[in-house]
């Protein structure tokens, strides 16, 4: 399995709903907005507060285990200062329309059109989140390592 826990918040969205596709099973981390069932119960506090269904993806198989890739950037060569620790994360061109088809299937099940993506791994928890874009603004930023871990982005169309 891929160590990047790939979570997506339907902002608004009061029954679940799953995107069928061959690369991930998707979990229901708060079945029927169960707000008494908290996602990372010690981190992020905020994204747990906010009204709408909680999902993690997990890859199928280990032809998509690295469909979201790492790398590690010091901090005095980022290009984003706000952030501590460093791991970029990116896709390759060719799994942009898996990830773009998935971000819109979420997007259009929220009442309110927004969603709010978060790609987790262990520690280095700030509770970060970044100002609204559109999913292709995020794709490009994804595939240009401008998009990091443990930050949640506001994702509308």
């Amino acid at each position: 399995m891929n160590w990047i826990d790939f979570n997506i918040i339907c902002v608004g969205a009061r029954k679940a709903k799953i995107f069928i596709n061959e690369a991930y099973s998707i979990d229901v981390m708060n079945r029927d907005s169960n707000k008494a069932v908290k996602c990372y119960v010690e981190n992020w506090d905020i994204l747990n507060r906010v009204q709408g269904i909680w999902y993690e993806l997990w890859s199928l198989n280990q032809k998509y285990d690295n469909i979201i890739k790492s790398t590690w950037c010091l901090n005095n060569i980022c290009d984003d200062k706000e952030n501590l620790h460093g791991y970029q994360l990116y896709i390759e061109e060719n799994d942009k329309q898996l990830v773009f088809d998935i971000l819109n299937f979420y997007i259009n099940c929220s009442p309110i059109k927004k969603i709010i993506v978060l790609f987790r791994h262990q520690g280095y928890e700030t509770e970060s989140i970044k100002n609204a874009m559109s999913v292709n603004d995020f794709l490009g930023k994804l595939i240009n390592k401008e998009i990091y871990g443990n930050v949640g982005y506001i994702l509308s169309n």
